[in-house]
């Protein structure tokens, strides 16, 4: 079985939220200080058998916020994801599309 990450799990709430709604959810209901507090009702993340993936720190919920927005409300597709429905794979792996230094 695969299970998303708690990185993985806040992307596709963003989404989600997105898709239903039309918007993306407020950054005081999705960014908190202590991000873990999201998943405080869970059922279960995560197999009990697997190791514990860490929840994403406040900063990197900001990022992943950013790059979803930019995805769902502006079309924008990261150059790997271009290059890998072409075929190719990125030069060195990674994305080339810095998001941290836009708002």
């Amino acid at each position: 079985q695969v299970h998303a990450s708690p990185s993985g799990t806040f992307v596709q709430a963003c989404v989600l939220h997105y898709t239903l709604f039309g918007r993306m959810p407020r950054k005081t209901d999705a960014i908190r200080d202590n991000m873990s507090s999201l998943w405080r009702e869970a059922r279960r993340m995560q197999p009990n058998t697997h190791p514990r993936n860490p929840f994403p720190t406040r900063s990197e919920a900001e990022y992943l916020y950013r790059v979803v927005e930019r995805v769902v409300k502006e079309g924008h597709l990261p150059s790997s994801l271009i290059l890998f429905q072409n075929g190719e794979a990125a030069p060195d792996g990674s994305d080339d599309d810095n998001v941290s230094d836009r708002s």
